[in-house]
């Protein structure tokens, strides 16, 4: 198979290794120079240079010969824009990664194949799906206005995932930490920075994103308060 992978984050990565493993012809569009520079030499794959979201670019890598395009960059927007302009110029398969809920009705109205997954989960995922082992993508199994959404612990949360304070009628399914994932179990215990995964009432997904959307926002004005200190003393 040839595999087209849009931008190189840590979840394309993680996928490309897997393709190359398996025997895949894999090429990466990054725009980003430093990182294709870092990436050159460990990665068996081509490169090219530019902005994904451009049918010139897009054009560069034949989509005609080409079975799959994965657009997975850290901007769901970008990786929605992308998909669109891969879809018309004739690309086998399509996939849309998107790590915001809010855009699983639009990706849907819009006919993309936008799975919602943890990384270290997904990479697996699209490899079985380039093997032909088709499994269910979240947004496809979501019935009765349940919804998925994932998000970072704080240092706040860290601890038994049973005391985690989530809304009610919300459920942790799953947690991934380095390469490493699991589904949460009573014995769970949550260390700063590890990826959670729950499923819940859409209302409740809505109010508990609010939350983590607030807390991110409160960290970072207070990295900025901490930084600005530094440099006054």
């Amino acid at each position: 198979m040839r595999i087209v992978i849009l931008g190189a984050s840590s979840l394309s990565i993680s996928a490309a290794r897997l393709f190359i493993e398996r025997g895949h012809e894999v090429v990466i569009i990054e725009r980003d120079e430093d990182k294709v520079k870092e990436y050159d030499e460990e990665l068996d794959c081509s490169f090219v240079v530019g902005d994904g979201s451009r049918p010139s670019i897009l054009k560069e890598v034949g989509p005609k010969n080409t079975d799959f395009l994965f657009c997975l960059t850290e901007v769901d927007q970008f990786n929605i824009i992308a998909s669109l302009i891969g879809r018309n110029m004739g690309f086998g398969r399509v996939v849309t990664s998107i790590r915001d809920v809010e855009y699983e009705t639009i990706c849907s109205e819009l006919g993309l194949e936008s799975p919602i997954f943890l990384d270290t989960a997904i990479s697996q995922r699209l490899s079985d799906m380039v093997e032909g082992i088709e499994t269910a993508g979240l947004a496809g199994v979501l019935r009765g206005g349940l919804r998925f959404f994932t998000f970072s612990i704080g240092k706040e949360d860290a601890g038994p995932a049973s005391e985690l304070d989530l809304p009610d009628g919300v459920r942790a399914v799953a947690f991934s930490r380095n390469d490493t994932s699991g589904i949460v179990t009573e014995d769970t215990k949550l260390k700063k920075d590890d990826e959670m995964l729950v499923v819940g009432e859409e209302d409740r997904i809505r109010e508990l994103r609010e939350k983590y959307e607030e807390a991110s926002s409160d960290d970072a004005e207070e990295d900025a308060g901490s930084k600005d200190s530094k440099e006054g003393g």
